[in-house]
């Protein structure tokens, strides 16, 4: 059949299946992808084949979501481990076959996959812009709000689909550019050839990172301005800078500054990967020339979303690894939405998510929506091939309601019906004017009654100042004083001090005074104990001499 089958083992030689099973009713969970080793007896899913009744309903059904994949060529940094292509393309039939194995007995299965369009690895922008974009681009010109979006994961080619530059205002030869500068030069072209009406085009670009909005056109970008914007329901942001262009070129060279700066990051899976999720924006409003004409107003967005990654194959760290995780978280979310969309939920989860936020009225609802799943063929990257083509198969079941948003004057020779509806609508106005009147009215008590509470608060804060005034010189006189007391408190200490130095000088000459009479005394008990003994010495010699001699008789010389 033409299809690559996955070898026993590296090294060895290919053999052929034995009975190969095409299981073309499969669950589309994608927990049932986590292990490429899985049982032969599946459930049935949601995938719409081609010969369905589902498949004829969404067929005849122009309001559904439009989805095609595209197979990017297989690269060197894939092939250096496998080297094989697990895809097989149909393109008569808009077939998408993945060939997956399960069990140790090598035994193969064959997913399939059905959409609008497929296109191999050769196939040139050109194309994908003709089926893809062109549609598209025709419904926003007739007043249809319109959105082209890719989805797969990281180093697929997505950026490469949409926002390739190398196109030329005056060139017909786009090269390699990508959808959003081909649908600038259709849009241009398409309205320069209308005669019957003048066209205002207008363009904004943004990115969702790290969950939150920043203004990709905003002057002051890149030292923050226009940064983490508010973003309310159907994705209306305010404060987002629109810019008008009335050439091809001007859009293409506002659209080249916002592309200048959106973030990228080298990653093992691909050199320049998005960080972000980006969404360019053009306004298209259609003004009639004939009389009572009218004027229809459409927006289209090309928005280029962040792939899928796994951290362990793309090595991010750090801060690339806070934003992986919030690109994988956003896409979790919009995944839900889709969900919701394709059961028909009463509840979808758009706010769940700013990335959900900004895409809200983008898919599904008043939108003409076409997807552009893009996947690797490489065995390596099978499981995230698989997971990228059920959510597009998901997709495709999602039905919007869009219609031409039209306002002008109405033409002449209206119906009854619609003359009742516009006096319904004028008595309903009439009312609101009436409520706003009352509204304003109690509005105007309101504001008297906070004039004379802003008088009551001047004065008392005038009162307030003036009190903090008249403490604030008492404060400056107490300070004064305090300052003046510690002057006399440091003089007083130093004359202590003084005091204390003399009073020990006075202390030291007394003691040595004192020691020196100590002294003298010593020696002076010393000199009268000498002479004491001598004294007695003297009378005891005396005393003997008479108990010998007899008394002595002195006698007068």
């Amino acid at each position: 059949s033409g299809l690559l089958l996955v070898t026993r083992r590296q090294g060895m030689a290919s053999s052929p299946m034995s009975s190969p099973r095409r299981v073309g009713h499969r669950s589309t969970s994608s927990d049932n992808l986590r292990s490429p080793q899985r049982s032969m007896s599946a459930s049935p899913c949601t995938t719409v084949n081609a010969n369905s009744p589902r498949r004829q309903q969404l067929e005849s059904s122009n309001r559904r979501v439009r989805v095609f994949a595209r197979v990017r060529p297989l690269m060197r940094s894939d092939g250096h481990m496998h080297g094989m292509e697990v895809i097989e393309l149909e393109e008569e039939n808009n077939i998408v076959r993945v060939c997956t194995k399960t069990g140790e007995e090598f035994v193969q299965e064959i997913r399939e996959f059905t959409f609008d369009g497929v296109f191999p690895t050769c196939t040139p922008q050109e194309r994908i812009f003709k089926e893809v974009g062109l549609p598209v681009l025709k419904e926003c010109l007739s007043g249809i709000n319109g959105t082209v979006f890719a989805y797969g994961q990281i180093g697929s080619g997505k950026t490469h689909s949409l926002l390739r530059q190398g196109v030329r205002a005056d060139t017909d030869n786009g090269g390699d550019a990508g959808l959003l500068s081909r649908l600038v030069i259709g849009l241009f072209a398409q309205t320069n050839q209308d005669e019957e009406a003048r066209y205002d085009v207008e363009v904004a670009a943004l990115q969702v990172y790290n969950e939150q909005a920043d203004d990709l056109l905003h002057p002051l970008h890149r030292v923050g301005g226009g940064h983490n914007l508010a973003v309310q329901d159907g994705g209306f942001t305010p404060g987002l800078t629109w810019l008008r262009c009335e050439q091809a070129f001007q859009a293409l060279n506002t659209f080249g500054q916002a592309c200048g700066n959106l973030l990228y990051a080298e990653t093992n899976m691909n050199r320049a990967s998005s960080r972000s999720h980006a969404v360019f924006q053009l306004q298209v409003t259609r003004h009639s020339l004939k009389p009572n004409g009218t004027t229809t107003r459409a927006r289209l967005c090309v928005v280029d979303l962040a792939g899928s990654e796994r951290v362990k194959k793309s090595g991010v760290k750090g801060k690339h690894f806070k934003e992986a995780m919030s690109i994988n978280r956003s896409l979790l979310a919009l995944g839900n939405v889709v969900n919701a969309l394709a059961a028909k939920k009463s509840h979808v989860p758009f706010r769940n998510s700013k990335l959900t936020r900004v895409l809200d009225g983008s898919i599904g609802g008043n939108c003409r929506t076409a997807m552009l799943v893009c996947v690797s063929p490489d065995a390596v990257h099978m499981l995230e091939t698989i997971c990228s083509l059920e959510f597009a198969a998901r997709a495709m079941c999602i039905e919007g309601d869009s219609k031409v948003n039209r306002s002008g004057s109405v033409r002449q020779g209206s119906s009854p019906r619609v003359e009742r509806d516009l006096k319904h609508s004028l008595k309903r106005v009439q009312e609101k004017v009436a409520r706003l009147e009352q509204s304003l009215g109690a509005a105007e008590g309101e504001a008297a009654d906070l004039q004379q509470a802003l008088v009551h608060a001047e004065v008392r804060a005038e009162q307030f100042q003036a009190l903090a005034e008249a403490r604030s010189e008492e404060a400056q006189h107490e300070s004064c004083r305090a300052r003046h007391a510690e002057e006399c408190a440091f003089a007083a200490a130093a004359s202590l001090q003084t005091v204390r130095q003399d009073s020990a000088e006075q202390k030291r000459a007394l003691e040595a005074h004192l020691s020196l009479l100590q002294t003298e005394m010593n020696s002076m008990r010393l000199e009268w104990a000498v002479r004491t003994a001598v004294q007695q010495d003297d009378c005891h010699a005396r005393v003997r001499c008479n108990r010998l001699h007899g008394p002595m008789h002195w006698q007068k010389p």
